[in-house]
């Protein structure tokens, strides 16, 4: 920031010295080469900030801007396969509580077709195995009346 308002100091003061200049000088055939270096020298301090950036090394020019931490691909790699992890522990978990609820309504409905009799709850638990295979556990709860 310190630098930018350098910069415009400068440029001010330049421009009020070529105005002065420019009014100063008398009508003569020099007038021609007098304007040419000034307008010469005004592009030099206007481009000047681009200079600055070229000759300053990037890695110490980014943190003035950014206040975080530098992240290397390894970490933004790692930080991509958690997420994707949580997303999928999500999507495993709304999927098994969804086929739970359609187990537990056929179940129900077989139950009473084939035994005529009413169930007063059903639990469905599922679990996976380190080979990824899927154990399914249903609990039938039969209302039994006197």
């Amino acid at each position: 920031m310190e630098y930018l308002t350098d910069w415009v100091t400068t440029l001010i003061v330049f421009i009020l010295v070529a105005v002065l200049i420019e009014m100063l000088m008398p009508s003569s055939k020099f007038q021609r080469y007098i304007r040419l270096c000034l307008s010469l020298t005004l592009m030099v301090i206007i481009l000047q900030p681009l200079f600055y950036l070229f000759q300053r090394d990037i890695h110490s020019f980014l943190p003035e801007y950014y206040e975080g931490e530098i992240v290397s691909a390894e970490w933004m790699e790692e930080k991509m396969i958690q997420k994707k992890t949580e997303i999928q522990a999500g999507q495993d978990a709304y999927i098994s509580e969804q086929m739970a609820e359609q187990m537990e309504l056929q179940v129900a409905e077989e139950v009473e077709k084939k035994w005529n009799m009413e169930l007063s709850r059903v639990e469905v638990e599922f679990w996976k195995t380190l080979t990824q295979t899927l154990l399914i556990l249903v609990r039938l709860f039969l209302y039994m009346s006197h």
